[in-house]
């Protein structure tokens, strides 16, 4: 596949380093870039959704963004070879329905597990003038909160 360093880009990244295949209830989630031997070795495909060349899968003569963002999708080795191997199933529509589903889901979704933040124990006072001001604790990424308290004395 022919793309840009920008459609590469938004390729890999809205994917987060995923196989986007997802069909009924199975997903795939294999990490396409993997650590082997000391090194990382990329196992991730890009996949055309409408294909690249007459007799490839889901072929179409009409189509003017080939090698583009729009008509790529991300996927497992495994992945690229079932859809390519079931165009009745795996259509242009079903494959840019699944980029679109993973996608969406990868942007809605929390983060890595291993982001998560733990806080335990921890007890925040504050002590203000004015009740309307009051000091409190971001946590601006998943967070387990166990044993948290706080207690704020408003003068006023």
């Amino acid at each position: 596949m022919n793309l840009s360093v920008k459609d590469r880009k938004l390729l890999w990244a809205k994917a987060a380093n995923r196989c986007s295949y997802r069909f009924q209830s199975e997903m795939c989630r294999k990490p396409l870039v993997q650590a082997a031997g000391g090194s990382d070795v990329v196992v991730g495909e890009e996949s055309h959704i409408v294909g690249d060349k007459l007799g490839s899968a889901r072929y179409r003569a009409d189509c003017a963004n080939r090698n583009s963002y729009e008509n790529a999708i991300l996927l497992c080795s495994t992945h690229h070879t079932i859809v390519d191997s079931n165009q009745t199933v795996f259509t242009v529509v079903a494959l840019s329905e699944m980029k679109r589903a993973h996608e969406k889901a990868v942007a809605s979704s929390p983060g890595d597990p291993s982001d998560r933040i733990t806080i335990t124990d921890v007890e925040v006072t504050a002590e203000v003038s004015d009740a309307d001001r009051v000091v409190g604790m971001e946590v601006n990424r998943p967070a387990t909160l166990t044993n948290v308290r706080s207690t704020v004395k408003a003068t006023t």
